[in-house]
């Protein structure tokens, strides 16, 4: 009878949005067995949470969450074999294992959803075997630092909780799960960051030709679109004069027509880790870590999906309890450092969102 049916993420083929998918048998008579590959588009694993799951329990609903899940037909996913044909049925191998291609269909607005969700079911040898495999996207990020700027490891890690979904209570709340695969190995870290000069700035337009222009590897920019740096402070006066440079962090923006191209996120390391200080509780290296990871994910908020701040316009977001809400009482964002319902109703759906799309299996949603 089937076993399992394992998810290859390192088999993706981007440029197709395929997934390999392998069924595999035991016990006997279990090679050259004829297996039926179906597949179907559950609910959204949301609650009737409006801004996340507008059509709720209705179902069929993996349509652009920007303009109205009903407004867009969702093409159902299709299987193929290796050669690229498009199939219904295989066979198994000596070994009782069968391989197929799933290919998912961007739609023509803003391409492919963090979380959408597909249930595939395989049939063979008169048993069937299901599983629930979800769609993310791949963050990918240029990180360089000044000496002694360094996001910590513990910084990063707070970064992949964040973006991955998962919650430091051990609580599930499928409305509050950005459905982005983050993991640090994908950074594209300088091997040298001795051509970063230890300095504070003294004005903006240092700022660009610092980082920007001489920095960032732009031969690599598509496969790390995002880009990140942990820096020293900007001078109290130049802080004045530019309030957004004020806070811990800073993200600037190219303006193109109606378009923003994100360029830069920055966390000025310095002025994160001072912060914890005035907090009325016991602190922590490892806290003062966590609040790092916790502005370093505030800032890649808004550099990939143009949230905004909770202090800039309250009517952006479902509440003050969000990761875009610089005000939030520190330890409260350390202990829950979510976006709020919108921010995540925006990263899923935004067409702008960086990053390749890839697929995991929820291993604790099982089907027989």
């Amino acid at each position: 009878m089937p076993e399992y049916i394992p998810v290859d993420l390192t088999a993706i083929r981007k440029d197709t949005g395929k997934v390999e998918i392998t069924l595999s048998l035991s016990g006997s008579n279990i090679s050259n067995q004829l297996v039926n590959w179906y597949v179907i588009d559950p609910d959204d694993p949301a609650d009737d949470q409006t801004n996340v799951d507008p059509n709720g329990p209705d179902g069929d609903d993996n349509g652009y969450l920007g303009s109205g899940e009903d407004s867009l037909p969702v093409k159902l996913a299709t299987f193929h074999n290796e050669a690229g044909d498009s199939i219904a049925t295989s066979y198994t191998n000596f070994e009782g294992k069968s391989l197929v291609w799933m290919k998912i269909y961007p739609d023509d607005v803003s391409g492919y959803h963090p979380g959408d969700n597909y249930l595939v079911s395989a049939v063979a040898a008169n048993d069937t075997f299901s599983r629930e495999i979800f769609t993310r996207k791949r963050m990918k990020i240029e990180y360089d630092y000044m000496n002694g700027c360094n996001l910590p490891d513990t910084a990063w890690w707070m970064v992949k909780q964040i973006y991955a979904g998962y919650n430091l209570d051990a609580l599930l709340n499928y409305n509050r799960l950005p459905y982005v695969n983050f993991n640090k190995d994908t950074i594209h870290l300088k091997e040298s960051e001795s051509n970063l000069s230890v300095e504070v700035f003294n004005s903006v337009t240092e700022i660009y030709p610092d980082f920007w222009n001489t920095h960032r590897n732009k031969s690599d920019s598509l496969n790390f679109p995002f880009y990140i740096v942990g820096a020293c402070s900007v001078t109290t006066e130049l802080a004045q004069q530019h309030p957004e440079l004020a806070g811990l962090g800073a993200t600037f923006f190219m303006i193109q027509g109606l378009k923003k191209r994100p360029l830069i996120s920055i966390v000025w390391t310095p002025w994160a880790k001072d912060y914890p200080s005035g907090w009325p509780f016991p602190i922590t290296a490892d806290s003062v870590d966590l609040f790092v990871g916790c502005v370093a994910a505030h800032e890649l908020g808004h550099y990939g999906a143009r949230l905004v701040d909770y202090e800039e316009d309250p009517n952006e977001h479902y509440s003050s309890d969000c990761l875009m809400n610089g005000l939030k009482d520190p330890g409260l964002t350390i202990m829950e450092p979510r976006f709020c319902y919108i921010c995540i109703y925006r990263y899923r759906g935004n067409m702008y969102i960086e990053g390749d799309p890839i697929f995991y299996p929820n291993l604790n949603r099982r089907f027989k």
